[in-house]
């Protein structure tokens, strides 16, 4: 199964999930590695978008095709999760779903929504599973943001 991600094209290759854990994240606590991506390219787009802030970033990203195992793909059932779960910044609230699912380790990634496209999904990679060595990189691209998303910035 075919997921995506945005990164530095000097981090292409890195799929430690560091990035994540220096921070925490919207899925997961200051820490705790996970890799971030997404169902389709325009969703892993978005999602580096909406963190990018009012600047235009340079030439140097790549788009990665991932695949994973389709069997190792826990789904987090949507219904169970606070009422504006999208609007919830604290890494802890939402964490716990994914601390939940780590503990367990019965797959390698976890299938949450989309907090920018609800009905869309990203897939939390466990890049400490023990079977995290079947998950492959498929394709890296570079990858240019078009201009027409910063013309305030470049302007």
């Amino acid at each position: 199964m075919d997921v995506f991600r945005i990164s530095k094209f000097k981090r292409a290759r890195d799929l430690s999930g560091f990035g994540a854990s220096l921070k925490g994240q919207r899925w997961n606590r200051r820490g705790t590695s996970l890799l971030y991506t997404a169902s389709h390219r325009s969703l892993a787009l978005l999602e580096v978008l909406v963190h990018i802030g009012e600047y235009y970033p340079e030439d140097d990203y790549a788009i990665i095709t991932l695949d994973i195992p389709e069997h190792q793909v826990t789904i987090l059932d949507s219904s169970i999760l606070p009422k504006d779960w999208a609007k919830i910044f604290d890494a802890g609230v939402l964490a716990s779903f994914t601390d939940h699912w780590l503990k367990k380790e019965q797959s390698i990634a976890f299938e949450v929504p989309s907090a920018i496209v609800p009905q869309e999904t990203n897939y939390l990679i466990n890049p400490l599973h023990p079977d995290f060595q079947d998950v492959k990189i498929k394709n890296i691209e570079k990858f240019t943001f078009d201009e027409r998303f910063f013309k305030d910035v470049i302007d």
